[in-house]
């Protein structure tokens, strides 16, 4: 489950259990608390499974029309389940919706290390594209390869999303959170004749949230 962290010190737990849980990424110390430091006051996404923290995603505001990927953290027992994927698909949401325009990443260039190549991999699945190497913007050993993302398409996908806040099963919609109603489109193979509809409560399923 994704869940939109709000409390500051559960925000520094979370970041600070995957962060040191992943060494080969955030191996140097001082860079690490920074990144936990500054997630306490960002928005902030986590995976549980549970009461096991999966993995999290920040994002900072780096110009009035663009937010960064601040850090993310998936524990490598979770890499390929479509952890990543579903706090990528919530932060990009939310960004789109506060009416920024675009979504940047840094990380290190491709070619360097074998497990930012990975990264590299993930980002550019996500749809990320190069924008520019920077050889010594860290320095010479870390090259920074920035990543960017239009927000145009998830804006127009959510502006034309019909998203309910109301009430069902007697539990409000957290302001985070939205409905969305899936439709099956096309023409059936074969002529059918539909059953009787049932009940709204017999028909629709709604995941839950945490409270």
């Amino acid at each position: 489950m994704i869940r939109f962290i709000e409390d500051a010190d559960e925000r520094r737990k979370i970041s600070r259990q995957i962060l040191e849980a992943l060494p080969e990424w955030f191996e140097v110390k001082e860079s690490r608390e920074q990144y936990i430091r500054e997630s306490a006051e960002q928005p902030f996404w986590a995976s549980m499974n549970g009461d096991e923290n999966q993995g999290f995603l920040c994002l900072k505001e780096t110009g009035k029309a663009t937010m960064e990927l601040a850090v993310m953290g998936v524990r490598k027992e979770c890499h390929r389940k479509g952890i990543g994927r579903r706090l990528f698909s919530a932060a990009r949401d939310y960004a789109a919706r506060k009416g920024y325009e675009f979504i940047q990443v840094k990380t290190v260039r491709s070619g360097v290390y074998a497990d930012y190549d990975i990264t590299n991999a993930f980002y550019k699945s996500l749809g990320f594209k190069e924008l520019e190497v920077f050889p010594k913007y860290w320095d010479e050993a870390n090259p920074c390869q920035i990543y960017v993302m239009s927000l145009k398409n998830a804006i127009n996908t959510i502006s034309t999303r019909h998203s309910y806040r109301g009430e069902f099963l007697q539990e409000s919609v957290p302001e985070e959170y939205d409905v969305v109603c899936i439709l099956p489109v096309g023409k059936a193979k074969d002529d059918f004749h539909a059953p009787s509809k049932k009940p709204l409560t017999e028909r629709v399923r709604f995941n839950r949230w945490s409270q």
